[in-house]
């Protein structure tokens, strides 16, 4: 694993997986430092490895767009609507989280454990892992669909 104390985030992108489909949405910087994210929100087929690396291009060509942050904290969850779920809770025990970071030398990509109430961890990691861009968004989709696999033969 690269030192990235040292490295400066580029992009930051989140990848959310249900059973059947991903999606995720632009991940927009606002002018108070968090991230927000804004519609469209992208479905995609992400066992498709081929919709999956169109799907991360796309992501990283937009990047993290910046903008003014709201008066007021927009309500609900993009992702959450778009795969029709009624909960946090609900999104949370129902899909598996993929964040990538690019790096000024790499992509980090990490998912979070799933604790025994099968939300997610935010503390712990089940997949951590530094690829060299050069890899570029086939490697990022390689890592997830590998790890994915892993994970459902146990």
């Amino acid at each position: 694993m690269n030192n990235t104390q040292t490295e400066t985030l580029e992009t930051w992108i989140s990848l959310y997986l249900t059973a059947q489909r991903g999606y995720l949405a632009t991940d927009y910087k606002t002018s108070a430092g968090y991230y927000l994210q804004m519609e469209p929100v992208k479905e995609f087929d992400y066992k498709n490895r081929s919709e999956l690396i169109a799907a991360l291009e796309g992501a990283f060509k937009v990047g993290n767009p910046l903008i003014e942050a709201p008066m007021e904290a927009p309500g609900g969850s993009l992702i959450m609507e778009a795969a029709g779920f009624k909960s946090a809770s609900e999104l949370e025990k129902n899909t598996f989280p993929v964040s990538i970071e690019k790096l000024t030398t790499c992509y980090e990509i990490r998912c979070p454990e799933r604790l025994a109430n099968g939300r997610w961890d935010k503390r712990t990691y089940a997949l951590s892992r530094s690829i060299p861009l050069g890899m570029g968004c086939p490697g990022i989709a390689d890592v997830i669909l590998e790890y994915l696999q892993t994970r459902s033969a146990k």
